[in-house]
């Protein structure tokens, strides 16, 4: 039995009675099709048998094996081999030993050299974590130049990201993007309305739960802990009378409660005759909200026109046709605003730009 290394780092597994004679013909690519193909570079390993049956044994029973099972068996290293056992008989015709049988995660089937390059998109979200379930994989292909790309512009809200990959090596704007052509500019109109805050008064009606007198309910309160369906209503008349309802919006909510309270509001407004004119995407809304969510990013369809969410929608949108975003819950990091402001940056043919309704005054991050 005997394995070859191809040059593209694939391993090839055979058996044979002339051991010289077989090398020869994959060097000649007359050997196996796969070493035609990928190209025989080197002889790693092989084994003597007495018997030729026996080598073909165990030419299948190695074939079967993962690549860094196979690593091992090449490199010599018989501690890891037990470990990385998959077959717990597979040596019994052999007279060894079977070991117990270990799950091999799926980048073990390659050596930590075989990258010489790797990129990391969006590594803000955990590669750069030290607990991080895919942080072990970049530990394991070490040698490799590894790029991580990420929207993060401040240093205290991505401290991990800093620390794992470094000082910047170029940084790309959104300003820049904007400035190149290759991002939609936008407009941001604050709106600021008598019940950004609120302080209960006797005079108030209280219908339902307890409140706390004197206590200060700041907008990260509301639509938690408190609610005016009168501040709810009196928001989306505003932005209702201020955007082009014919044009594709998205409202970010403070709850899914939230977002389905103002999607009836929206439609109650709506000059729109269509009942799906405007709709809730969350995460409870199951494949009816991923059904909206494809019509809503179908550049051809008109409805819905407007999406209520929460959190769900803030990354992973291509709608390219986004003209309004309506901010009705407070955005609690810069890497948050500028997930969601990227929902209406895409190109898309006759949008000069698309504009900011913010209730909350995000855009001050």
């Amino acid at each position: 039995m005997y394995i070859l290394e191809c040059t593209d780092g694939s391993f090839y597994t055979g058996s044979t009675r002339d051991l010289g004679l077989r090398v020869e013909q994959h060097k000649r690519g007359e050997g196996a099709r796969h070493t035609t193909a990928r190209g025989m570079a080197k002889l790693v390993y092989y084994e003597t048998f007495d018997r030729i049956d026996d080598a073909f044994d165990r030419e299948k029973q190695v074939q079967g094996w993962s690549r860094a099972k196979k690593v091992a068996l090449i490199t010599g290293n018989n501690q890891r081999l037990p470990r990385l056992s998959q077959n717990k008989s597979g040596f019994s015709s052999l007279g060894i030993a079977p070991s117990v049988a270990e799950p091999v995660e799926a980048f073990g089937e390659y050596p930590p050299d075989f990258f010489d390059f790797i990129v990391i998109d969006e590594c803000h979200r955990g590669g750069a974590n030290d607990e991080s379930n895919w942080r072990g994989i970049l530990e394991y292909f070490a040698p490799a130049v590894q790029l991580g790309l990420t929207a993060t512009p401040k240093r205290k809200d991505n401290v991990d990201t800093y620390a794992y990959f470094g000082e910047p090596v170029y940084i790309y704007s959104l300003k820049d993007g904007i400035n190149d052509g290759f991002l939609t500019p936008f407009k941001v109109k604050q709106i600021s309305t008598t019940l950004d805050e609120y302080v209960y008064t006797p005079d108030d009606q209280l219908i339902e739960g307890e409140i706390e007198a004197k206590k200060r309910y700041q907008e990260s309160d509301f639509n938690k802990i408190i609610e005016i369906k009168e501040r709810e209503k009196k928001r989306v008349e505003i932005f209702m009378g201020q955007i082009d309802q014919q044009e594709k919006t998205l409202v970010f909510c403070a709850t899914q409660d939230h977002a389905l309270a103002v999607r009836d509001l929206i439609n109650q407004m709506k000059a729109s005759t269509d009942p799906n004119y405007c709709r809730r995407v969350t995460a409870n809304d199951g494949e009816l909200g991923e059904q909206h969510l494809r019509d809503f990013q179908d550049n051809e369809k008109t409805i819905p026109t407007i999406l209520t969410t929460s959190q769900k929608l803030s990354t992973g949108v291509d709608a390219r046709n986004i003209r309004n975003i309506v901010l009705m819950r407070p955005i609690n990091s810069m890497i948050e605003f500028k997930q969601i402001i990227g929902r209406g940056t895409r190109l898309y043919d006759g949008k000069d730009y698309f504009t900011i309704y913010d209730f909350v005054k995000a855009h001050h991050h």
